[in-house]
């Protein structure tokens, strides 16, 4: 009953945070005032003169708008991954320039590299296997790095629940709850979502997967994380017609 109630309360948390984003009152057309923006708020001038202050960790998406992240509520939705989605939202809060494996370690001391280090480490304690530790990293880069478009990286992780014969129900209507509000471009994920959804999925997947089958998924995300670090997925994604057309779906033009 315990679990239970926590798990509706994570959800109710994750609904809260996504509705709050979209009721902040911010109107079509409003103009950001530049000098009032901090890491955790923003305020808006409407069309009416009204102003609006959007109070929640925030990002700019592809698009430029800056959006509320709401991603760290899988992590109380499954407080298991809250140490992954806490070290996904340091990387949304205070990440810098640096993109791909190489950058951040060069520059040897980043949020990116935290994240390196971090989930592995993690990892390797949740799961007490090496081979273990591995799955989950890889699941959680590559999920991360399918977080470029509105919805692409919740697709990506309902599709893997399928694959993997199930996921966490707590974690799977997270993502149905927030996946209205990231189609629409009120809400972003961030680090913090799309890194803990695919811990999530890694870890189911250790559950499920053993010997040659967990070697070759480990050997396929290590071929995604490897074109990722040299080519963006989302470009190979919309370079295909039939994966551009379902990655479209409920998706903003």
């Amino acid at each position: 009953m315990h679990r239970r109630l926590l798990l509706l309360a994570a959800l109710a948390a994750s609904h809260v945070l996504a509705a709050a984003a979209q009721a902040g009152g911010v109107q079509p057309g409003a103009l950001e005032l530049p000098g009032k923006r901090s890491a955790t708020s923003s305020t808006y001038l409407n069309p009416d003169g009204s102003y609006t202050a959007v109070v929640a960790p925030q990002a700019v998406n592809y698009r430029g708008l800056r959006l509320p992240l709401v991603g760290a509520a899988v992590g109380l939705a499954i407080p298991a991954v809250a140490p992954v989605a806490a070290i996904g939202l340091a990387d949304d809060l205070w990440s810098g320039p640096e993109r791909g494996f190489g950058a951040h370690l060069r520059a040897r001391v980043t949020t990116g590299t935290l994240k390196l280090v971090g989930i592995p480490l993690w990892a390797l304690w949740r799961t007490r296997s090496p081979s273990g530790a591995v799955l989950v990293a890889l699941c959680a880069n590559v999920l991360n790095q399918l977080d470029t478009r509105p919805g692409r990286a919740l697709k990506a992780f309902l599709l893997g629940s399928l694959l993997v014969r199930g996921a966490p129900r707590g974690a799977v209507a997270a993502a149905v709850l927030l996946a209205p509000y990231d189609h629409r471009e009120m809400t972003m994920l961030g680090d913090a979502g799309s890194n803990a959804l695919g811990a999530v999925l890694g870890l189911h997947s250790v559950r499920r997967l053993s010997g040659p089958r967990r070697i070759g998924a480990i050997g396929a995300l290590a071929v995604l994380t490897v074109v990722a670090d040299r080519r963006s997925l989302g470009e190979l994604i919309e370079s295909t017609p039939v994966l551009s057309s379902l990655d479209a779906l409920g998706r903003q033009p």
